[in-house]
């Protein structure tokens, strides 16, 4: 068993600061929607941002394990916050990867084996949507 942790402490209206066990620090804020200011991380970023960054570490990992190479990775997340019987909750979350490389069919399964084994995707409720695409490398 692993275990990780996460310390806020509070600094001002709707500001805060994260630190996390593994050392890194950041300012965060309520998103501007909910009375807070841009230009800092918040709840719902790091949400988005901590599905998209395990599922590029899963395919780094399967890809390794497959002894596959790809020439590029990009993964947008978006998470879709809504009011269900009066609570908020992401209720959806859309999984964009796109990877370039040489090996079309191989670099798909290992999309759809990152997509089985992402231990974030594996933890929450909301409804998951993968929409992977890869994209051939042209030399």
């Amino acid at each position: 068993m692993y275990k990780y942790n996460a310390r806020v402490i509070y600094d001002k209206e709707r500001l805060g600061k994260l630190v996390c066990g593994n050392g890194i620090e950041m300012d965060f804020s309520a998103p501007p929607e909910f009375g807070g200011y841009t230009g800092f991380a918040t709840p719902e970023d790091l949400f988005a941002a901590s599905i998209a960054t395990c599922l590029m570490l899963t395919f780094e990992t399967v890809c390794r394990k497959m002894n596959l190479s790809f020439e590029s990775f990009e993964c947008k997340c978006d998470a879709h916050l809504e009011e269900i019987e009066g609570k908020e909750m992401m209720t959806t979350v859309i999984i964009k990867p796109i990877v370039v490389g040489e090996n079309k069919e191989k670099l798909k399964r290992a999309l759809h084996l990152a997509e089985k084994y992402c231990l974030v995707t594996n933890s929450i409720k909301s409804r998951v949507i993968f929409e992977p695409e890869v994209r051939e490398n042209i030399k």
